[in-house]
Formats: structure tokens, C-alpha cells, sequence
């Protein structure tokens, strides 16, 4: 039978989740919370589903994203996320036609770039896409590491380093962000759900561990810059 790729609705979110879990190798069931709490942020329209009969098997999502630019300027993006192929469709083209449908949109609208987050992003190389950025993840071997004596103290500008919450990062993070963007090309804008998402608020896929905050502030009290730690206790 021939596999159906179209937008989702309401009624299919569920059912479009559960696909995505399965493609994702996460278990299949889908709490009522993740629906809840995904639904009133995902634009329908852009949320494609592979239907073989009324089963989901591909999942595939856009939405709108800013860049920004050399000058501090900024990009209308389409951004793409959620694309799962479950184990027993892949290599049917089902990627290459909700892909091709969406770009085809996205250049409609006018938007200036696609950007993806992948894991394994040679896979869309044939799409037109290149790795632009990295993430890193640093541990530090306390039994291995001490502070450098010159740098023990307060800094020398005058400014502090003090521990903080995640009520202080939600308020305070989004200006230090636009900030950012401001001088520096490529960076992505960030909703309040993501803040709210990455400071423990709202439905988390996995447990949630609250981090350590300390935020940098300026001889005159003003956040600069803030970072999230967390620690290991193994021996």
C-alpha cells in the first residue's frame, strides 16, 4: 500500500508521538503529559506524519527560527526537527519526500536557511545541509584539577562570580542570548518554553537532575554571562 505523508491533526498528535518515540528508540507508550505539553507549542501545519494505513512510521517537523547575522542583524530560518524513519520503512524514501515537501514550503515563504539539529548529519548532506556548529560537553576530574593561585580571587575588573537559580537564569538568560546574537553570527533564537524547558520547568523526557547556576556579574551588579553544572558523585 501506498504510504500517505501529510500534516497532522489534533486528534493524530498522539499517534504522530508515538511514532516519533519508536523512531528514536525510546519506549513506544507516550505519557499524557509530553502530549500537553507539546501540543499548544507545535504548529500542525508543519508537523508531517508517514501513514501506512493508520500507523504512523515517519515523523517530520518545522518551525520558525532566527539567525542571526554578521552586524547584528537577522535570518527568518526553517527550522527542522523530530525527522524519524521507524525501523521497518526505512530506505523507501520517506525522509527524501517530507524533506523535499518542506523545503518546497520554505522557499515559498521567503525563508532565508534551513537549520537541522543531527546527530549523524551526513545523512542530509544530499539535502543541501553541512555541519555549522559543534556541541561540547566538558568533565573535570576534581582529584586532577585545582584553581590556578592567579586566578583564586575575585576577578581583577571588579566583577563577581555568584551562585544563582533557575528563576534568575530565566529572567536574566534571554537578554544576556540576544546579546549574544547581537556579535556574534549564527546564533538561534530561544523561546521562553525553551528556557522554561532547560531550567526544569514543564514535562521532561528524562529525570530531571537541578543543576548548579553561577552568573557572572559586572562591577556595577550586571549579569554577563551565566553557566549550568552539575556534578557526579562516584568514587
Amino acid at each position: 500500500m501506498t504510504v500517505d505523508i501529510r500534516p497532522v491533526t489534533e486528534s493524530e498528535f498522539p499517534d504522530w508521538l508515538r511514532g516519533l518515540r519508536t523512531g528514536f528508540l525510546r519506549p513506544p507508550d507516550v505519557p499524557d503529559g509530553d502530549v500537553a505539553d507539546r501540543l499548544p507549542h507545535t504548529d500542525l501545519a508543519r508537523t508531517l506524519g508517514a501513514f501506512d494505513r493508520d500507523r504512523v512510521v515517519a515523523t517530520f517537523r518545522s518551525f520558525r527560527q532566527e539567525v542571526s547575522t554578521v552586524g547584528g542583524g537577522g535570518l527568518t530560518a526553517d527550522a527542522i526537527t523530530q525527522v524519524t524513519v521507524s525501523p521497518t520503512h526505512r530506505r523507501q524514501g520517506l525522509l527524501s519526500r517530507m524533506m523535499a515537501a518542506d523545503l518546497a514550503v520554505a522557499k515559498e515563504r521567503g525563508d532565508a536557511l534551513a537549520t537541522l539539529i543531527a546527530a549523524e548529519y551526513p545523512i542530509y548532506g544530499r539535502f543541501g545541509f553541512g555541519p555549522a556548529s559543534w556541541t561540547t560537553e566538558w568533565s573535570v576530574d576534581l582529584r586532577r584539577a585545582g584553581l590556578d593561585p592567579r586566578r583564586s580571587g575575585r576577578p581583577e575588573d571588579g566583577g563577581r562570580v555568584d551562585l544563582s537559580d533557575g528563576d534568575e537564569i530565566r529572567r536574566t538568560g534571554p537578554a544576556l542570548h540576544r546579546r549574544l546574537a547581537g556579535v556574534r553570527a549564527g546564533v538561534t533564537d530561544r523561546t521562553e518554553r525553551n528556557w522554561a524547558q532547560g531550567t526544569g520547568l514543564g514535562f521532561q523526557l528524562d529525570p530531571w537532575t537541578e543543576p548548579y547556576y553561577a552568573v557572572y556579574r559586572s562591577e556595577s551588579g550586571e549579569p554577563e554571562g551565566f553557566v549550568a553544572y552539575r556534578t557526579d558523585d562516584k568514587w
